[in-house]
């Protein structure tokens, strides 16, 4: 990492515990440098991979526990379409009629909502 950097001011020093070797004081300034950006780098990847996490799961959210039970045919009707984009097996109204028919089952069995999320 070839970068110059220009040294100002007094140098900072800390009182070193007993057993404590001069290295375990404190970075230099080229190596806290390359923390910081190896700790950018790490943020950046957490990102990038949370970001294409939450994409798969808005994908399937039309088939996760907690939308079947709990989502309203709004949200049902507006999760199928990122599915079925994918997946041209199934369509959207063979999706919904599917679920709308679970709906019914819980109902007649009398399933409450906390239960069905177990």
């Amino acid at each position: 990492m070839d970068i110059s950097m220009e040294t100002r001011g007094r140098v900072k020093l800390r009182k070193t515990m007993p057993g404590e070797k001069a290295k375990d004081a404190g970075l230099t300034l080229p190596e806290e440098m390359k923390r910081a950006m190896f700790e950018c780098l790490d943020r950046f990847h957490h990102e990038i991979r949370s970001q294409a996490i939450e994409k798969i799961l808005l994908m399937f959210a039309v088939i996760q526990p907690n939308s079947l039970v709990v989502a309203t045919e709004k949200d049902i009707r507006n999760y199928t379409p990122k599915l079925t984009e994918i997946f041209d097996k199934f369509s959207n109204e063979d999706m919904f009629r599917e679920i709308e028919r679970l709906w019914r089952h819980l109902e007649a069995a009398k399933i409450s909502v906390e239960e069905a999320k177990k």
